[in-house]
């Protein structure tokens, strides 16, 4: 393992391995090329840099990254043009008293509600966390009738994908609750 000098301290490099939108990461390896005129061997070196320009920016570590009213989604940093505000439906249910709201929800498919109460946590929420709310309140195993209840709360306009990276990030549609 190599190390680096951070400050008057040496750390241990580690190694990590993430998954990530691929257009992403091709636009980043463009972008180290053109910088570096090579991608090999200076990635990590660049991932780093870029990681620290990130937490800067945050004003990390002593940002409240966390506020519930934060103008700006946590999930939502990187697609500035693309915020995403989930579209009313004008014909869909219009009063959102919770009493209501949950009643309309049961009453179309009443094992949601430990679902949909999970969900009026976020505002947005990666796909992969939304698949373990289904997995652990409904107990689905495979990935298509984790699809299809996808599709089902997406018909009942309770989630969207959103607009720049589709179905990677869905976006919650808190009028409904």
């Amino acid at each position: 393992m190599y190390n680096f000098n951070v400050g008057s301290e040496f750390m241990a490099r580690k190694q990590i391995t993430v998954k990530m939108d691929g257009e992403v990461w091709d636009e980043f390896k463009e972008f180290v090329k053109h910088k570096r005129e090579r991608f090999k061997g200076v990635a990590g070196e660049e991932i780093e840099n870029a990681l620290m320009a990130y937490m800067e920016h945050s004003e990390w570590p002593n940002a409240d990254i966390h506020r519930e009213d934060d103008s700006q989604d946590t999930l939502d940093h990187r697609f500035d043009k693309g915020k995403h505000t989930p579209q009313e439906d004008p014909a869909s249910h219009q009063h959102n008293q919770p009493a209501e709201t949950d009643a309309y929800i049961a009453s179309i498919k009443p094992e949601y509600i430990p679902v949909i109460a999970e969900l009026k946590e976020h505002k947005q929420i990666l796909r992969k966390d939304f698949e373990g709310i289904l997995t652990r309140n409904l107990h689905v195993t495979s990935d298509k009738s984790r699809r299809e209840h996808l599709k089902t709360l997406e018909h009942l306009h309770i989630i969207e994908p959103h607009p720049s990276v589709g179905y990677n990030i869905l976006t919650v549609n808190q009028g409904k609750f």
